[in-house]
């Protein structure tokens, strides 16, 4: 009775074991394709870990085919390949075991040998994996596309040999890197004439040249690439890359927009996530969602809206595409995005120099630098002092940990302005008059006659350009334009040409961007700024001063603001022997029982102190970001406060008195009665015994128990 029940217990396990084989059999090549495609692909650490049971169960069932199948060397060299695609040490060694096998069941398969050369590389042995790959080009001379893959894997072993000594200028590098640079390209070159259909040495080709400052042969082979695969959206992207690296942004615009209508809907996402470049604050923005607006997001980091295209936008596709072509995981499938190093390249860019100490590299950013170490791999590099072991061994070689990981997520992106060195700030000034419910915002800045041309026939771009809070464009508006079709003032510091808008909006908060470029004499003018309207109010309201150089009555006793004819100073400039212009309105009297209205205007100039000075209002023309210094001789002398002002009130129907009757006071009350609810009021300001130096206008209205004020600073030179 016993044999009998061990004879149904061992029938049981192998009927069991053979119905396991039989569904292996018809699972197990489908599943072993689905492991290759999606080598590379998988991020997540809980998919990863689905991802590798996949695989240790692929594993289980060939090895299970061994027991049956011992002679079949393509399931020993399946094997090699899945082993390669866990990539532990003991995994890598269990590689090497069954792709030798394979190779001395059939020693004439040319895929087992470059099998080999793989897994040498993998292993580390890159000097041994090149002279392999050089074997099988000598062993299988009329196999075509073993011959392009053999010859490419020895061009990208000289690639590494190039890209380690980039940067690296110890003496006698520079002749290995010549050396390792022309085998690369002969390599290269020789893997496509193999097989021109084989677009990897396209690819690295092109990098070679690129890291040679040889953009445009890197555009040639693209274009090759390209003409072969007209469907390659990569092709388009590192041809982009190319022609952005020619300095030709028009034309990489127009690359990067096709290959980006190319792609597919998951490969687009890569390309446009912003996951790296999001600073603390913009997450804080994120909707509910999660999900950041692409368009909002680029275009408060357009630094030349003048252009078609967003250049810090052209960028972020640049540092993609290099890093998808400079750090990709050939051996693993992992893209360069998805690399620490690429990581690191999209958010900040190119390093500005970078240091190697044996298997740790360190990228050099100015005021931070980012650690790396060797992984597993010689194309894996890892963000350095990760763990507790890391940190020591990094401590040990005399680097701090924090400045891999840690210094990544903490140090904020980095954009390129490639217009930096020809901007200038331009002085500006923005005055918001409330409607009933819209706000007019007159706008006015001053380009210096210093950098534009000015020949008769020589035009400008004049752009203005308004969005909301969320970055959603409100107004735009571009014209070349003459500069002698503007209004001019000469100031100390030399001519102005100065650019007026007048502009009805709703009641918002509005990004201000003006920018002025003359690209023939090389400059742009530009000045941001965020203005907040309110709404107008249903209690005595007043709107902001605003600095005029000339006031032109256009009739006698003018009705309304269309009544006269303003050029604004937005330099906030006047000499002595000119007169200040001042224009305001005030909204929201109210009228006694006969339909009249009664309220008083003072008017004070006087020295500020230095804390209530905005710098940035006067005349900033050097860099964009330029801090424009109040010096002690700009403000008041000590003690020496107060001073006689002549105040200038023009002709208005509303002006009925000068309270004070001396005209040279530091402040003067005037009486004004109307018949309206809003008014507007102007007047002058006699600068003649006014200071050198830097003052500020305070403007009180009194009105039926109300009072409200507004102040504006101006400067007086001689």
């Amino acid at each position: 009775m016993a044999h009998v029940l061990i004879y149904f217990l061992i029938l049981g396990r192998l009927t069991t074991s053979v119905v396991w084989a039989q569904e292996s059999t018809v699972a197990v090549d489908s599943l072993y394709q689905m492991i290759l495609e999606e080598e590379g692909s998988v991020y997540d650490k809980k998919q990863m870990k689905a991802f590798q049971e996949r695989v240790k169960k692929a594993i289980e069932i060939y090895r299970e085919r061994i027991h049956t199948q011992a002679g079949d060397a393509e399931t020993h060299h399946r094997l090699a390949k899945l082993y390669l695609v866990l990539n532990t040490v003991n995994d890598r060694q269990r590689a090497k075991r069954a792709i030798e096998t394979a190779i001395q069941l059939d020693s004439s398969n040319v895929a087992y040998q470059l099998t080999l050369g793989k897994l040498l590389l993998s292993q580390m042995f890159w000097y041994n994996g090149n002279a392999h790959y050089e074997k099988v080009i000598e062993a299988f001379p009329d196999d075509l596309q073993a011959m392009a893959e053999a010859r490419y894997w020895v061009g990208y072993y000289a690639l590494q040999g190039f890209l380690a000594y980039q940067d690296r200028l110890v003496m006698g590098n520079q002749e290995f890197s010549e050396a390792d640079r022309l085998g690369a390209i002969v390599s290269f070159k020789k893997s496509i004439a193999a097989d021109p259909n084989f677009r990897d040495p396209y690819y690295h080709l092109g990098l070679v040249y690129l890291e040679s400052d040889e953009p445009d042969s890197l555009v040639y082979y693209a274009g090759q690439l390209i003409q072969r695969y007209p469907d390659d959206a990569h092709a388009f992207l590192f041809c982009g890359l190319g022609y952005q690296s020619l300095g030709d942004e028009l034309k990489a615009f127009e690359f990067y927009t096709t290959a980006l209508n190319m792609l597919s809907t998951e490969e687009r996402e890569v390309i446009e996530s912003i996951e790296y470049i999001l600073t603390e604050a913009e997450r804080d923005i994120l909707s509910g969602d999660g999900l950041v607006d692409l368009d909002h997001f680029w275009r408060q980091k357009d630094p030349l809206l003048l252009t078609a295209f967003n250049e810090s936008q052209m960028d972020h596709y640049r540092r993609v595409a290099y890093a998808n072509l400079r750090f990709s995981r050939l051996l693993r499938g992992i893209p360069g995005w998805q690399t620490d190093q690429g990581k690191t390249h999209i958010k900040f860019g190119p390093y500005f120099s970078r240091s190697v100490y044996e298997r740790r590299e360190t990228w050099h950013y100015g005021d931070f630098r980012i650690h790396f170490r060797s992984g597993a791999d010689l194309d894996a590099w890892y963000f350095d002092g990760e763990e507790l072991g890391e940190a020591l061994v990094s401590l040990k070689a005399g680097y701090w940990p924090d400045h891999g990981q840690a210094h990544f997520q903490k140090q904020p992106p980095t954009f390129h302005d490639p217009y930096r060195d020809q901007k200038y700030s331009m002085p500006y000034q923005i005055s918001a008059f409330p409607m009933k419910d819209s706000v007019r915002l007159e706008v006015a800045y001053a380009i210096p006659a210093t950098k534009v041309d000015i020949t008769q026939s020589a035009k400008i771009e004049d752009g203005l350009f308004l969005f909301d809070a969320q970055w959603d464009s409100v107004f735009q508006q571009v014209e070349k334009t003459y500069v002698f079709d503007f209004e001019t003032q000469n100031t100390p510091e030399g001519l102005f040409w100065i650019s007026q808008h007048e502009l009805v909006l709703p009641v918002d908060t509005y990004q201000v961007i003006a920018e002025v470029g003359d690209y023939k004499a090389g400059a742009i003018g530009t000045f941001r700024m965020v203005k907040e309207v309110a709404p107008l109010d249903t209690v005595l309201t007043m709107s902001d001063p605003l600095l005029a150089s000339r006031i032109h009555v256009l009739k006698p006793y003018p009705d309304s603001r269309d009544d006269l004819s303003i050029v604004q100073n937005p330099l906030r400039t006047f000499r002595q022997s000119e007169f200040l212009h001042l224009y305001f309105e005030v909204y929201r009297l109210e009228r006694d029982v006969f339909g009249h209205t009664h309220y008083d205007v003072s008017y004070r100039v006087g020295w500020p102190q230095k804390e209530e000075v905005d710098a940035s209002l006067f005349l900033a023309l050097e860099k964009p970001n330029a801090q424009l210094l109040i010096k002690e001789s700009d403000l008041a002398p000590e003690g020496f406060r107060d001073y006689q002002v002549r105040y200038v009130l023009p002709e208005q129907s509303h002006l009925i008195q000068k309270r004070d009757k001396n005209e040279t006071e530091t402040e003067v009350t005037v009486n004004y009665e109307g018949d309206r609810e809003n008014e507007f009021i102007f007047l002058n300001i006699d600068l003649h015994q006014v200071p050198v130096g830097i003052h500020q206008l305070v403007v009180t209205v009194h009105h039926a128990g109300q009072r409200i004020s507004r102040d504006v600073f101006f400067r007086v030179v001689e």
